[in-house]
């Protein structure tokens, strides 16, 4: 990314970050650098860590080891309101008893027509113009959410801090202001930190995603990376579809276990116990025989729009199941059903291997 080359600072630093509630380790030794105009996407299941992780760089909570510097100044000790963030929770905020114009000037200094006139100007920012009369109550939780950005936003923050702002919205209204919120982050280049469970949201919105579990950092990355290159088989496996086959590499080539076949492989790679992991999609299928590839039977079809998930077994290689993500124009070319007999190949190139026997 553009904003990471030649940067000396980032403009948030954390370092050996860890929190505590009572024998509850709720997180564990955290590093981190987050840059300037960049955004973050902390994501990961319920219970690792990411929320936790936002309210102690909010301030809204406490470390109880480490320290978090903001453009080299320690900020650690700081109170919410000292850091200076803009802070968007899932559940709006908003003050009920006051107009959209009040509740996006509650964070401004001051009053008169300057203050209206940044009011006016980000309502229309979020799309919104002409509503600052209104209630909240006379509002749907996408607009709320849309007014609570703007709100977010008044003061004109360094740093955009977003808890699970987008859960609460039923799936076409998360769609659509996720894409508003990336459009308004990059035109206005304020660094943003998101935290979410939904991958497909991550891997949409962020420049850089960090996968957390149990407390620790699994892996940081562009979400083309993560998806492509995980780094530990739990990545693999919340990020996306996956399939993972357990086995042994021999010879420059991949034996499942209990499988009379092997799966070729790129020269170089390290023999021993591993773990084969392939996208749904990048498993080829085919109805003729194919001398690369290995039989298989359709055990089920999954309709779901533009491709068809099969289930597809493999008796060479142990009886293993595979998921295979078949796009819709070659679906209808290929014309099958549950039962029918496929050839399926594999592309080394397209093939990742994970140590071990790979408890997630």
């Amino acid at each position: 990314m553009d904003f990471l080359l030649g940067q000396t600072e980032p403009l948030l630093a954390i370092r050996g970050l860890g929190k505590t509630f009572g024998r509850h380790v709720a997180l564990k030794t955290i590093d981190l650098d987050v840059h300037e105009g960049e955004f973050l996407s902390f994501l990961g299941p319920s219970g690792c860590g990411k929320s936790t992780l936002l309210r102690i760089i909010t301030g809204l909570e406490r470390q109880s080891a480490g320290t978090i510097s903001q453009g080299g100044r320690d900020i650690s000790a700081l109170s919410p309101v000292g850091r200076g963030f803009g802070i968007l929770f899932q559940s709006y905020a908003l003050f009920p008893n006051l107009t959209v114009r009040q509740n996006v000037a509650y964070g401004l200094n001051g009053a008169g027509q300057e203050a209206d006139a940044r009011v006016a100007e980000l309502l229309e920012m979020v799309g919104l113009p002409g509503i600052g009369g209104k209630f909240p109550s006379q509002l749907s939780g996408g607009q709320q959410q849309r007014v609570a950005l703007a709100r977010a936003l008044a003061p004109s923050p360094k740093l955009l801090l977003l808890d699970e702002p987008l859960s609460a919205l039923d799936a076409k209204v998360r769609v659509h202001l996720r894409e508003q919120i990336k459009d308004l982050q990059r035109r206005l280049g304020i660094t943003t930190i998101m935290v979410t469970h939904d991958q497909e949201e991550a891997l949409a919105m962020a420049d850089r995603i960090v996968v957390m579990n149990h407390g620790t950092v699994e892996q940081v990355g562009t979400p083309g990376c993560i998806y492509r290159h995980p780094a530990s088989l739990f990545v693999a496996s919340f990020v996306g579809k996956m399939n993972v086959l357990p086995g042994q590499v021999t010879g420059g080539a991949f034996r499942p276990h209990g499988a009379a076949a092997a799966v070729a492989l790129l020269q170089g790679v390290r023999e021993g116990t591993a773990q084969l992991c392939v996208r749904p999609e990048d498993v080829e299928v085919s109805v003729a025989a194919d001398v690369a590839g290995v039989a298989a039977s359709v055990e089920s079809v999954e309709f779901l729009g533009a491709f068809t998930r099969l289930r597809l077994v493999v008796p060479a290689w142990g009886g293993v199941v595979l998921s295979a993500d078949v796009a819709a124009r070659q679906m209808r070319d290929l014309a099958i059903g549950p039962g029918a007999p496929v050839w399926i190949a594999l592309d080394p190139a397209r093939l990742q291997l994970l140590p071990g026997d790979g408890d997630a």
